[in-house]
């Protein structure tokens, strides 16, 4: 499941939105012992300015397109290219459905 911290960011190339990256069951529960791999990927008018997962020793960077979940959850963080329109952020996991959420850019 994909969570922006806002559905609507300004056009200033600069906005950013706040995607938490929660791995839930059949039955819509957080899977809290879920490290699974994944994998982000933008469409529209904006790009991916970094992933995280509150692991301070997880030693990818933060600028990689890919996390693995710490408990379950993680972050991925899009930014605006400065011209309106919508930002498709697509969450892909082996196993899992693919999860999708659209962030409009005005």
């Amino acid at each position: 499941e994909l969570v922006p911290d806002r559905k609507t960011i300004t056009a200033d190339g600069k906005d950013l939105s706040f995607v938490i990256v929660e791995v839930r069951d059949k039955e819509g529960n957080l899977v809290p012992d879920a490290a699974n791999l994944i994998r982000f990927s933008v469409e529209g008018e904006g790009f991916i300015a970094g992933t995280d997962n509150g692991n301070q020793n997880d030693p990818n960077s933060l600028k990689k397109p890919e996390r693995h979940t710490l408990s379950g959850k993680a972050m991925v963080v899009v930014q605006n290219k400065g011209k309106k329109g919508t930002i498709r952020l697509k969450a892909v996991s082996d196993g899992l459905p693919d999860a999708f959420v659209d962030i409009k850019v005005n």
